[in-house]
């Protein structure tokens, strides 16, 4: 490179670092210019290879990564101009983060050459000398330098190609014996490290795609390298010392334990060297490594961590071979010999260590998150890897594991730590391994219970924290043993109830974990008479200053367990004063969105109490300012919650309640759903305003004082079409200032069932629809003939639109409802608007298809009222309906005829729901055994390749007479129609409910005058299925 040329690159990158913004930018836009330049980047990357002083390394940085991202812009002779550059200078470099950017930019243009070969055959030879270049460095390299710049080639590569790449991917694999040597050879730790991880990836990925020929390489390799490796995984860690290379030694011990646990995992083969000798060496890798893990067991520090990790993996890979059914029996032949000390040595490792303890005491919602990720299995360190082993022995221990740690509690004297060590594996145990611990006898289980009671609830902080966990989990595996646990409980709530009011919040913590297992246990009586005094410490634990997050959810969850099992037997037992501590308690957490959940919960069983109602409404001021957004960021966050509230209000509040409320708040509710873009409060808006509409149906004939906003939402619609006719001439729609005006609540119902459907609207809006709709219409008694005429015009208009059946569904409920009340001047209003015969042509051939007994029956229900009055104008007597019969056949029917199709088939369809719900709620709950810890048989090829003969599949032609509606076609299963009778046998027994059977008494009446007419449009089974339907009605 020239001079003029450095000092030119020098100059702007040097800008491109500035701390100046204005400089900086110039000369990034400057860059960017450059960038499409020809041979730029080929003159970057020649500049970050030179290491003379003017030139700082992040400067050669700079260009480095200005290189890697686009030298993809290249042509494929810059592309491998630049690879040359690269690789003259890689093998001696020693500033690391060059020869990491330098390994990034080789490997994407190797993978880019790779997917040109097609077009340029000049591109094999480059790939042949890159793959050359690095095979060579293993065999003869120029220094340790050369060997660990390699090696991160190598690893970059391995990051960026993937088995498509044919040639790079088959090349990387049979480089890894060359990095097994170095691993091996162990002259570089870091170098080995690196190797390791790299040779761990390749073969797990082969061992996913499954190649034959590769499996034969990484198996021949593995097989030749095993003994080897096996020596590395006894390997001792380093002491802490600060050198580097200590720390490396350590971390390849652990990525080869790792690829240890993964290879046994990953291939049945590989199962087969594992032997009593392996496993022995494994233990006795625990044993001689435990001085240096428990002096680096109280350290935080990185170096100490992988230490930690060392023995967590260690104990994982005893896990993996006691997983595995063909190794178990390897694993009995070494514990057998002397199980006790294999359990000592378990439990040594399972101590809880001093920087937890400090930790938990200090801040309670750790221990609760830790407790839960034990409990889903996802935390990772010693203490639960070596319980995990011990859980997973359970088979070859058997119940006398039980009996062994019960006697070791009991000799342990007030060893508090030891004593919590083989508490915490009991309770794995317990939970997991049901059936060996029930194996150990009533006697075991009642001597655990008394030594937990008599001795651990009340020793030190965490023992006693960990004793109420196990006596939770002891009382429900008792209970399941048969035995009556009522006098236990009995004895074990007013220890819980104590120890909420303890200065501890980690025995706090515990007392609510452990109320949360025993409330579903205790006697109805018990519940009731501790109560008072449980709510009086879950209330001052809810409004404490220090109860945040985990430890605040669990309080309010057990506050609600314990008064909704109070409610089984009673209510108006909460003080006067829960909704005031509730609300103050969410208001104090208002910015915590996991809160609102839960304020609803507890709220939904507090409305229900008597002696809340004057409580609640001293709250309504704060709820009428979120719904009127006369509230912060965090409140206005809250407000699907607060609608939720008020929801329960309306389905749950005394009539004093919820009518003050619903006063109070309509005219608020119907602004948030007609200005309101959030779905999270349109939806939680639309469940309230349906729950006060099915609570106050009165309310359909008030007037309500409204915005200036909603009076502009009118205002606009006028000019819609729909909603003509439905303002009365006396209301005006002129907004003056900021003043509210009284409306008629059926005009503004009106306007967001207009609004709500307009077609401007995305469908999925309509997805849970129905229901307000529903609720709306169900208090149209009291409107003006032009709101229901608009009701039904909006809605059909939209019904003519929609795509999906879910949607068609959640329109035609209501409309059922407004044939059903309104049957006249509903027919007129279609009539008259020429929309009937387009409605019930989307309308009836649903019938067959509606999911859902509720909108079903309603249907049905309203559809054979019309049938029953028919024609009830007169105007109908001429109308035909086009009717599918059979695959791409229509005829034309009379309406009435194609009505009495439609009722048949949803009677049907009705039916079959009945039926699928009587099969749900009679199955059984399984009782599922830890599954996932069992292997497969390792009966398979000695290779461990797929088998790829494929197997025959009887492809059991199972036809479900599911031709409905086809012509003529009259042959059905005989298996099917025995089903069916059988489904009938249940009807006939009076397995339906009162709803159903009413539908079937308003058919009834009109087979005689349809039956004939109807028969050719429903198969033989059908036909069989109704007529002994209708034969025990």
């Amino acid at each position: 490179m020239s001079t003029n040329e450095i000092e030119f690159l020098t100059k702007i990158l040097q800008d491109a670092l500035s701390c100046d913004k204005s400089v900086r930018t110039v000369a990034e836009q400057k860059i960017n210019e450059l960038v499409e330049t020809h041979g730029f980047l080929i003159s970057l990357t020649r500049y970050a290879q030179l290491n003379s002083e003017g030139i700082s390394g992040a400067q050669r940085l700079m260009a480095l990564t200005i290189l890697k991202q686009n030298v993809h812009k290249c042509t494929l002779e810059e592309s491998m101009n630049i690879m040359n550059i690269l690789m003259s200078v890689l093998p001696l470099e020693l500033d690391r983060h060059v020869v990491n950017i330098s390994a990034a930019i080789l490997s994407i243009i190797a993978v880019r050459l790779e997917s040109n070969l097609s077009t340029n055959f000049n591109i094999l030879d480059y790939l042949n000398t890159f793959v050359k270049f690095i095979s060579d460095s293993f065999t003869t390299p120029n220094s340790t330098v050369h060997i660990l710049n390699s090696i991160l080639l190598v690893s970059e590569l391995q990051n960026h190609v993937s088995p498509s790449s044919t040639l790079l991917y088959e090349n990387l694999i049979f480089l890894t014996p060359s990095l097994l040597h170095i691993l091996i050879n162990g002259n570089q730790e870091e170098a080995s490290f690196v190797a390791v991880t790299v040779v761990k990836d390749v073969f797990l990925s082969v061992l996913t795609i499954r190649k034959k020929n590769l499996l034969d390489f990484i198996k021949e390799t593995w097989n030749k390298f095993f003994p080897l490796l096996l020596n590395t995984v006894q390997l001792s860690c380093l002491p802490l010392t600060g050198v580097q290379e200590n720390i490396f030694h350590n971390k390849v011990i652990l990525e080869v334990l790792s690829f240890f646990e993964n290879m046994i995992h990953a291939a049945k083969w590989i199962r087969k060297e594992i032997n009593v000798n392996v496993l022995e060496r494994i233990i006795n890798s625990i044993i001689v490594d435990d001085s240096i893990y428990f002096e680096v067991l109280e350290n935080n520090d990185d170096e100490s961590i992988i230490i930690q990790q060392v023995m967590t993996r260690r104990w994982n890979l005893l896990g993996e071979v006691a997983r595995i059914k063909s190794l178990q029996h390897i694993l009995e032949t070494i514990i057998s010999t002397d199980p006790n000390r294999f359990l000592n040595l378990i439990l040594i490792h399972t101590t809880v260590r001093d920087i937890d303890v400090e930790e938990w005491l200090n801040d309670t919602n750790s221990f609760l998150q830790q407790e839960e990720e034990n409990e889903d299995e996802v935390l990772w360190n010693v203490r639960t890897s070596a319980a995990n082993v011990c859980r997973l022995c359970t088979p070859i221990f058997g119940s006398k594991i039980m009996e062994f740690l019960v006697n070791s509690l009991n000799s342990m004297g007030q060893l508090w730590k030891a004593r919590e060590s083989i508490l915490f594996v009991l309770e794995i145990l317990l939970r997991r391994c049901p059936e060996e611990m029930l194996g150990a006898g009533v006697n075991c289980h009642n001597q655990l219970l008394q030594i937990l009671l008599n001795e651990d609830v009340g020793g030190p902080a965490v023992l006693a924290t960990r004793a109420l966990s196990v006596l939770a989990v002891l009382l429900n595996l008792k209970k399941r043993e048969g035995v009556n646990i009522e006098s236990s409980c009995s004895q074990l709530l007013p220890k819980a109830v104590v120890s909420l009011r303890s200065e501890v919040p980690l025995l706090q913590a515990a007392a609510c974990k452990l109320l949360h297992n025993l409330l579903p246990l205790i006697h109805l009586n018990d519940t009731l008479s501790l109560f008072t005094e449980g709510e009086n410490a879950l209330f001052s634990l809810m409004l404490n200053d220090n109860t945040v997050d985990d430890m605040l959810y669990i309080c309010i969850e057990v506050y609600t367990e314990w008064i909704t099992k109070c409610h089984l037997q009673t209510r108006g037992i909460s003080s006067i004063e829960a909704h005031s501590v509730l609300f103050k308690c969410w208001i104090k957490h208002i910015k915590d969105p996991n809160i609102g959940e839960l304020v609803v919960s507890l709220f939904n069983e507090l409305i229900i109490e008597s002696n809340g109602d004057e409580s609640f409404f001293t709250q309504l001021s704060w709820i009428t300012n979120i719904l009127n957004g006369c509230c912060s960021m965090e409140e206005h966050c809250a407000l699907p919650f607060v609608l939720q509230i008020l929801a329960c209000v309306f389905k749950k509040g005394s009539d004093n309640v919820a009518m003050r409320t619903a006063n109070i708040l309509i005219g608020s509710l119907c602004e948030l759903l007609l200005t309101s873009e959030e779905s999270s409060i349109v939806v939680s808006a639309s469940n309230c305003l349906t729950s006060l509409l099915q609570r106050c149906p009165q309310m359909g004939s008030v007037t309500v004082c409204v915005s200036p906003t909603i009076i502009n939402i009118i205002s606009s619609l006028r000019r819609n079409e729909l909603f003509s006719g439905v303002l009365p001439s006396e209301f005006t729609t002129v907004v003056t200032g900021n003043e509210s005006q009284i409306y008629p609540l059926s005009v503004i119902l009106v306007t967001i069932v207009i609004s709500m459907l307009q077609k401007d609207k995305n469908e999925v809006t309509l997805m849970n629809s129905g229901k307000l709709l529903v609720a709306i219409v169900e208090n149209t008694n009291g409107f003006r003939d032009n709101e229901i005429s608009s009701i039904v015009k909006a809605i059909v208009t939209r019904l003519m639109t929609v795509k999906t059946d879910t949607v068609a569904q959640e329109l035609i409920s209501p409309l059922a409802v407004l044939l059903k009340q309104h049957m006249h001047a509903f027919i007129n209003v279609l009539l008259s608007s020429g929309l009937l015969n387009s409605m019930f042509s989307v309308w009836l051939p649903k019938m067959s298809v509606f999911f859902g007994k509720t909108d079903l029956i309603r249907s049905c229900d309203a559809l054979l009222d019309l049938l029953g009055q028919w024609p009830p104008d007169e105007r109908l007597s001429g109308e035909m309906l086009s009717w599918s019969k059979g695959k791409n056949k229509k005829e034309m029917l009379p309406l009435d005829v194609a009505l009495f199709i439609a009722c048949g088939k949803g009677v049907l369809n009705l039916m079959s729901q009945c039926d699928m719900n009587e099969e749900e709620e009679s199955e059984d709950d399984l009782d599922w055994a830890d599954d996932d810890d069992e292997e497969d048989n390792d009966d398979d090829d000695d290779d461990g390749f797929e088998n790829n003969n494929n197997n025959n599949n009887n492809n059991n032609n199972n036809n479900n007479n599911s031709n409905n509606g086809k012509d003529g076609d009259n042959t059905t299963d005989e298996g099917v129609v025995n089903n069916e009778d059988s489904k009938n046998v249940g009807i006939a027994a009076g397995k339906i409910g009162s709803d159903v059977e009413a539908i079937l008494q308003k058919v009834s009446p009109l087979i005689s005058r349809y039956g004939p007419v109807v028969t050719p449009f429903f198969t033989q089974a059908e036909i069989k299925e109704l007529s002994l339907l209708f034969a025990t009605a």
